[in-house]
């Protein structure tokens, strides 16, 4: 900053700040074709900059400024307007017009079904259309920065995942010691989160859960079940036992859960819970994997009849215990190197299936074909040489044979 804010009534522009320009690119030669250091630069209130220039602001302590929205409003007349992205499509589209109806939606399904890889996508598309109105496949890198908190703005999307040791004290706030002894209140990370989109009301912000399911969730919520409600965001607060501040929780704020079923069913949660939350189900789909071969045997194929399988043999459980597509694909794109479908087979799936079909090795030879041999229970770990793929896939093929 180069100069205290200022507000000047009856300016195009009234809300003005001396600034000390250290920008490392150029801006649009077609909106400042004669910009030279020194000149004053005009942004409209829908230009790309705006949204980046508040948050660096506010992340230094600047702001918000009194009008401020009411201003951009005005100027945001249909005519200057940018136009609304293009819809989203798939399992994100779904979950966008989720979050509309309830601000907090779980993923769930069985292990490998790409439940943290969706979240992820839907987090960044939320931030992308309301942040900066665009498409999260058109955000430049610097705005890509922004989303996750690059230039000391708090960040729009963050991570975290529970288990059984977090608590109360992590989540929202609790005492913690001091290094010279006693002990100071420190706010949560979902607390942090509420401060952030409170200062922020303009502004969409995320907080992705990972395996939410495996935290012991009345205990980590305590009173936040109530105000998760939608009907109560940003219109009630409760007293928080330990500072005695008010919570409210902004409608600007987004929660996404992940949810391993094989680890635990949704019906399994607290009634409380799931009335709050919406739940999106993601189920294998052996289709990614089209066009994938080991030795000439169809991946997608045998991915298929091997999930038929584990839903037919292992009961009221099986649609929770399939193996996800998830486990076959790398960066979004299926794996088609021998050798690492090779190891995904003895190292990822051989100790699924093991855990599923405990004590029970006419299970996995079922499950497994020709792979699986009983007289040592074990892999036959020797179809899994170098240069015996066509072996491996015929013993890998036998349960894609009718049964007689």
């Amino acid at each position: 900053m180069a100069g205290a804010y200022r507000h000047q009534p009856g300016q195009l522009r009234p809300h003005r700040i001396g600034v000390h320009w250290a920008w490392s690119g150029a801006f649009a030669p077609a909106e400042t074709p004669d910009f030279r250091p020194g000149d004053l630069v005009t942004l409209g209130a829908d230009h790309p900059l705006v949204a980046g220039l508040e948050a660096a602001l506010l992340g230094v302590g600047w702001g918000p400024w009194p009008g401020l929205e009411e201003f951009q409003d005005a100027r945001l007349h249909d005519d200057a307007r940018p136009r609304p992205p293009p819809p989203a499509e798939g399992v994100v589209s779904e979950v966008l017009a989720m979050l509309e109806r309830k601000p907090q939606v779980i993923l769930y399904g069985p292990p490998g079904t790409g439940k943290t890889w969706q979240a992820e996508r839907v987090a960044l598309e939320l931030v992308a259309r309301h942040n900066f109105h665009r498409p999260a496949g058109t955000l430049d890198e610097r705005q890509r920065q922004v989303v996750f908190g690059g230039g000391g703005s708090p960040p729009y999307i963050i991570t975290c995942s529970f288990h059984p040791t977090v608590g109360y004290e992590d989540f929202i706030e609790g005492y913690r010691p001091l290094p010279g002894g006693g002990f100071t209140l420190t706010r949560g990370l979902f607390l942090e989160r509420v401060q952030s989109a409170l200062a922020n009301p303009r502004r969409a912000f995320v907080l992705i859960i990972d395996e939410i399911n495996r935290g012991q969730l009345p205990r980590i919520f305590g009173e936040l079940l109530t105000l998760l409600e939608p009907a109560r965001r940003g219109r009630e607060a409760v007293v928080l036992p330990l500072s005695g501040e008010p919570l409210s929780v902004p409608s600007n704020l987004f929660l996404l859960g992940t949810m391993n079923t094989a680890d635990r069913s949704i019906l399994l949660l607290d009634t409380a819970l799931r009335r709050r939350f919406a739940f999106r189900e993601l189920l294998p789909e052996p289709q990614l994997l089209a066009g994938v071969k080991l030795a000439g045997l169809e991946l997608a194929r045998w991915l298929e009849v091997l999930n038929g399988r584990i839903r037919r043999l292992l009961g009221a459980d099986g649609r929770n215990l399939q193996v996800g597509h998830g486990y076959f694909m790398e960066a979004g794109r299926p794996v088609k190197d021998n050798r690492r479908l090779v190891a995904i087979l003895a190292e990822d799936i051989w100790p699924l299936l093991q855990e599923y079909c405990y004590q029970d090795p006419n299970l996995l030879e079922e499950l497994l074909g020709g792979l699986y041999d009983p007289q040592r229970a074990d892999l036959h770990r020797s179809l899994l040489q170098p240069g015996r793929e066509g072996e491996l896939a015929a013993a890998l093929g036998r349960i894609l044979e009718p049964v007689a």
